[in-house]
């Protein structure tokens, strides 16, 4: 065995020679012969013969690293929705919903600014018809575990020349965890001031969220709302629906109601507050 190894090399070596010989009478600049040289197998290097010259191929390059994400991100989103659901109550007296929003991420920080709008009922918010939000944030995520702690502000433009009227400030402290299987969550959100009431409300969510197969995914809340100014008003919420990308944007299907809130007294149009199926189409570009 180490005299054909012996062998093999010598031929290689004469090979090589007259490689060179003929590069240099073909005067051209591509290649004319590539000659791997092997030990016992394996190949331990190539000669590529150009013009005359034998080089040595040099190894093969390192897979090129994943460029790391810029320090700005910046989203759109448009939704279509067949009703403006929130917290059990319709905003649009049951009607269709033309929403989208801006969202600003300085990635280094984790710090998150955005708005959102959509059209609402004009008779349930003294003239104005269209709901814009702006808030912000900080949303770390250490591992599988997300936490958002932020502040939200409702605005209603034009409600009445008064502006400020019923225009309300929310903040919230939230967290989820990634099991893989289910992503549940809770988010606390407190207003000083709920709807020119001049009293504070709160909210309790949870929340989950669960992939299926066929890339659908369910997504399901349930809330616990607390007024200060009149506890006859607290209420809980829920809601369970389905989503599934399909082409390119998002469909969805929802079901929700709401528990302990008397419909006759605090459910008057436009906020319907009875069960309420709603579906949807959505974009994220």
């Amino acid at each position: 065995m180490t005299q054909l190894k012996k062998l093999a090399a010598a031929c290689s070596a004469v090979l090589a020679m007259t490689a060179l010989e003929a590069g240099a009478a073909t005067g051209q600049g591509m290649p004319v012969t590539q000659i791997n040289v092997y030990d016992g197998g394996m190949p331990v290097t190539q000669i590529n013969v150009y013009d005359g010259k034998a080089v040595e191929a040099p190894p093969a390059a390192e897979p090129a690293a994943a460029e790391p994400a810029g320090d700005h991100s910046f989203t759109a989103n448009v939704a279509l929705v067949s009703n403006y659901v929130f917290r059990g109550q319709s905003q649009t007296d049951k009607g269709a919903a033309i929403q989208g929003g801006f969202d600003y991420t300085y990635n280094p920080l984790n710090l998150y600014l955005g708005t959102w709008a959509s059209n609402v009922e004009s008779s349930g918010f003294d003239g104005a018809n269209m709901e814009l939000d702006v808030y912000g944030g900080w949303r770390p995520t250490f591992d599988k575990l997300t936490l958002d702690l932020g502040v939200l502000g409702y605005l209603y433009p034009g409600n009445d020349g008064n502006t400020d009227g019923i225009n309300t400030v929310e903040f919230k402290a939230g967290a989820s965890y990634d099991f893989g299987v289910v992503t549940p969550g809770f988010t606390y959100y407190y207003s000083p001031d709920w709807y020119a009431t001049e009293e504070s409300a709160q909210r309790f969510e949870l929340s989950a969220s669960i992939p299926l197969p066929m890339e659908f995914k369910l997504v399901a809340k349930y809330g616990w709302n607390q007024f200060d100014y009149d506890s006859d008003n607290d209420y809980q919420d829920w809601s369970v629906g389905i989503t599934k990308d399909v082409l390119g944007v998002t469909l969805g299907l929802a079901y929700t109601d709401t528990v302990d809130l008397d419909e006759k007294v605090y459910c008057a149009a436009p906020f319907q507050c009875d069960g309420q199926v709603i579906v949807s189409i959505s974009k994220v570009f």
